[in-house]
């Protein structure tokens, strides 16, 4: 057993934490390069994906009504 702060006996087990909780460490250099590269990585390929798909994506097959077709032309043009 051994001393607490105040003086009174810590019935508890000598070790500093307890082994039921997890301990607060800092993510490793390495940890942190590696989900940096992972991160990075798949936004990159979100990126890449969304374009693609952006591109190759069908537009719509029914024409414009002659009004719709009216509002898009500057005030000039008409």
């Amino acid at each position: 057993m051994s001393l607490s702060i105040f003086g009174q006996r810590d019935t508890q087990s000598t070790q500093p934490f307890p082994q039921h909780h997890p301990s607060n460490t800092m993510i490793s250099d390495a940890s942190l390069y590696s989900l940096a590269i992972f991160l990075g990585s798949a936004s990159m390929l979100m990126i890449v994906l969304y374009h693609f798909l952006e591109i190759n994506a069908q537009d719509p097959k029914e024409p414009l009504t002659s009004e719709r077709k009216a509002d898009a032309l500057p005030a000039k043009a008409r």
